[in-house]
């Protein structure tokens, strides 16, 4: 039929048919990227609230860790010092420790002085001055009956002298006595 057409008209034809055809197209295009545009934008608003949501988590998240941190460090302030405190109590057996050494420290044997080593196993030292050498010995075996004594160590360099005699004596505690 478009062979009845004459050529003027027929080009006129052609040419509004490919006008229609493109605005068409045209138009089903803008209408697909209207539509696109249209469901894209919630996503993009989701997605920027979404965002300033971890952005206000993570600033939180950081106050929480410098809360933490701050926390820890109290926390190892408080053990340390609780250490301390641990550390004073045991220094108190010495005194507890007094009255029994009293009690085995004979007549002829002065002590002058009693530290105590807080260690794996608590070391007492006893320095003093006996009047011989045989009341320093008997002073030696008294220590070792006692039973919160493991070991009384007299270096044999303290058996020197016979009268006026200086002595240091190294006694390891038993645990039960650093408990007390």
């Amino acid at each position: 039929m478009i062979n009845l057409i004459p050529t003027p008209a027929k080009k006129r034809v052609v040419t509004e048919y490919w006008v229609r055809t493109i605005s068409l197209w045209a138009f089903l295009g803008g209408t697909a990227l209207l539509l696109t545009s249209t469901l894209f934008i919630p996503i993009n608003i989701y997605v920027t609230n979404q965002e300033d949501y971890l952005q206000t988590l993570l600033a939180s998240n950081e106050s929480e860790k410098n809360n933490h941190e701050q926390s820890s460090a109290l926390l190892l302030k408080a053990n340390n010092q609780s250490a301390l405190l641990g550390q004073t109590n045991k220094a108190y057996t010495a005194l507890q420790l007094l009255p029994l050494l009293q009690g085995v420290a004979i007549d002829r044997v002065e002590l002058e002085e009693i530290t105590i080593n807080q260690t794996k196993d608590p070391l007492l030292t006893i320095a003093g001055m006996a009047m011989t050498r045989q009341s320093l010995v008997e002073f030696r075996d008294e220590l070792e009956k006692q039973e919160n004594f493991l070991t009384v160590d007299l270096p044999i360099s303290n058996l020197i002298e016979e009268k006026d005699v200086p002595f240091v004596i190294n006694v390891t505690l038993a645990t039960s006595t650093a408990s007390i």
